[in-house]
């Protein structure tokens, strides 16, 4: 199942700011370790802010329906120089349910998600404040990463859920 959700923030702008604000780190930086992703992340956002993960989840409550016990929150920077195809479509095999909220204001729609359905590939667009989600065994990947630095690269807010 897979559930897009137009305006996810009431105050967009504000989230994007914070995320501009905060220490983005490659893969092999990165305090926390393990995973599938390229790109760059932050500290997981209950580190933050611990505050504003209260408010997603709240959020993701009021637009999916659905609670979970545990949420990990992280803003992710995929640049052009990140892009590699090889073994990219990936499932989120620890955790339930996953999704992303797209950050760019910009015409970026090729850069959104592909995830098979039924043995199809489809393609999600990357659209100012819409979230996607879906359940974290349906194979999924960034369609791309473009810009040079944070600052416009591809920015989103990952999220992962379980119980």
């Amino acid at each position: 199942m897979i559930h897009i959700v137009e305006n996810f923030f009431d105050d967009v702008d504000s989230i994007v700011e914070f995320a501009s604000q905060q220490k983005f780190y490659s893969k092999s930086e990165h305090p926390i370790s393990g995973g599938h992703w390229k790109g760059y992340r932050t500290l997981p956002l209950f580190e933050l802010d611990n505050s504003l993960e209260q408010k997603i989840v709240n959020i993701l409550f009021d637009k999916i329906k659905t609670r979970y016990n545990n949420y990990s929150m992280y803003f992710h920077c995929i640049l052009e120089n990140n892009v590699d195809e090889s073994n990219w479509f990936h499932q989120d095999n620890d955790v339930d349910f996953a999704g992303v909220v797209y950050l760019n204001n910009q015409n970026c729609s090729m850069f959104g998600t592909n995830v098979m359905v039924q043995e199809k590939q489809l393609h999600i667009d990357n659209v100012y404040n819409r979230g996607v989600f879906y359940d974290s065994k349906i194979w999924h990947k960034p369609a791309g990463g473009f810009g040079t630095d944070i600052q416009n690269g591809r920015l989103t807010l990952n999220i992962f859920m379980s119980n």
